[in-house]
């Protein structure tokens, strides 16, 4: 018997072309990567309401998420170290304050593993959480130095003459601060980002500070008629108190660029 031939519209020769298309495309056929374009570019709100949702929970997790490192970087013990061994020299009571120094810093690395793992297990957006582990990085610098520097102190006998002990104690003193300055600065990244751009200037100032009397501490050292190892030990000791200001000068400006790109 002879088959009817197929009607004109009939519908069989476009179901067999959604088939087709459906299958994909035939075996030695070429990757177009402008139908993926194409599809984009047809459901482009969707995608650009994706980025949108990710930027607002990365950002709504940083601001709202307990600012769990900012409580291990503490000062307060390796000020009262340094300003002991300016007067008393080392001893049991510096050595002590000296191992509290490196468990307070012991902490402070594990809280920081902590944050980037949380970060890490949230959906944030690889450009912020690249922002946020970068200022983290900076901020663990800092109670490095402190370790370091009381350290230094414990372990390597250094003899401060008396004619320099006043100086080096000033040093000491506008390094903390500008480490409280800068500390400051974090926190209103989180609370008050608007008023970040204008608490910079006082950590560039203290850092600034601090760089003047490293400086003169230093040519004083060179100038006195002290033993050689003694002054590359003591010149040591003043460039790691100063890097604490380099370092909160640094932060500071990573701050500063971080909340500039939260109010775009």
């Amino acid at each position: 018997m002879r088959l009817p031939e197929s009607a004109p519209g009939s519908t069989a020769a476009p179901a067999a072309d959604s088939a087709a298309a459906q299958a994909g495309p035939a075996a030695g056929e070429r990757f177009d990567p402008r139908q993926y374009l194409q599809v984009v570019l047809a459901h482009r709100w969707a995608v650009l309401l994706v980025l949108l949702a990710g930027t607002a929970a990365g950002t709504a997790y940083c601001v709202l998420a307990a600012p769990i490192y900012r409580a291990a970087c503490r000062f307060e013990v390796f000020q009262e170290a340094l300003t002991l061994f300016l007067t008393e020299g080392a001893g049991e009571r510096f050595t002590a304050l000296d191992a509290q120094t490196h468990r307070h810093e012991s902490r402070a690395d594990d809280l920081r593993c902590q944050i980037e793992k949380e970060m890490y297990s949230h959906a944030l957006l690889p450009e912020s959480r690249g922002d946020f582990l970068g200022l983290l990085e900076t901020f663990d610098k800092i109670p490095n130095l402190a370790e370091v520097v009381t350290f230094m102190l414990d372990t390597q006998c250094i003899e401060i003459p008396p004619p320099y002990r006043a100086d080096i104690q000033k040093l000491v003193e506008v390094n903390v601060e500008a480490y409280r300055l800068v500390r400051d600065v974090v926190d209103r990244l989180f609370d008050q980002p608007d008023s970040v751009e204008h608490r910079v200037g006082a950590v560039d100032r203290k850092e600034s500070e601090g760089d003047q009397i490293e400086r003169k501490l230093i040519k004083a050292i060179f100038a006195d008629d002290l033993p050689g190892i003694q002054k590359i030990l003591l010149r040591e000791l003043v460039q790691r108190i100063g890097d604490i200001s380099d370092s909160a000068e640094k932060m500071a400006h990573r701050v500063e660029l971080i909340s500039l790109k939260k109010r775009i």
